[in-house]
C-alpha cells in the first residue's frame, strides 16, 4: 500500500503590493485568482518531491487602486511502497493530494496578510475544488 506523508512547507515567496490607476488593466475591476504549481523530485532522495504552489489574487480597493497578493509555498512530501507507481500516476497523487494539503496554507496567508492593512481589503478565498483547477491549469 502507497504512503503519501507530508514533511512540512516553507515560504518562498510574499509579494504584497498596490498599483495606481494609471497601471490598471482592463480586467482590474473584478477579482481575479491565479494559481499554478510544479513539482520537483529531489534526486538525492529518490522518495522525497517538493511541490510548490503560486497564488496570485488581485483586487479592487475603494481609492482606485488594485491589491496585489503573489504567494509561493512549497510542501515536502515523501512516498514510501511506491514501487508499482510510474511517475505519472505519482505526480497525480503528488498535485491533487499535495495542492489539497498546500492551498489551506496559501489561503490562511492572504487572508492574515490582507487583514493587517486598514484599506478594507481583507481578502477571504473560499475553499477551491482541487481537481477541477489542476485540471484547468494542466488544460493551458
Amino acid at each position: 500500500m502507497l504512503n503519501f506523508n507530508f514533511l512540512g512547507f516553507q515560504i518562498d515567496k510574499i509579494n504584497y503590493s498596490y498599483s495606481n490607476d494609471e497601471t490598471k488593466e482592463d480586467d482590474s475591476d473584478t477579482f481575479t485568482f491565479i494559481m499554478g504549481y510544479d513539482i520537483d523530485h529531489l534526486k538525492e532522495e529518490t522518495t522525497k518531491s517538493r511541490l510548490r504552489l503560486r497564488t496570485q489574487v488581485k483586487k479592487p480597493t475603494n481609492n482606485d487602486r488594485i491589491l496585489s497578493i503573489d504567494i509561493v509555498i512549497s510542501g515536502l512530501f515523501e512516498f514510501s511502497n511506491c514501487n508499482e507507481l510510474d511517475e505519472e500516476n505519482f505526480d497525480d497523487i503528488l498535485k491533487y493530494d499535495g495542492i489539497s494539503i498546500l492551498f489551506p496554507y496559501a489561503r490562511t496567508l492572504i487572508q492574515n496578510i490582507s487583514s493587517y492593512d486598514c484599506s478594507n481589503s481583507r481578502i477571504i478565498l473560499p475553499p477551491i475544488n482541487v481537481k477541477a483547477v489542476v485540471d484547468e491549469i494542466d488544460d493551458m
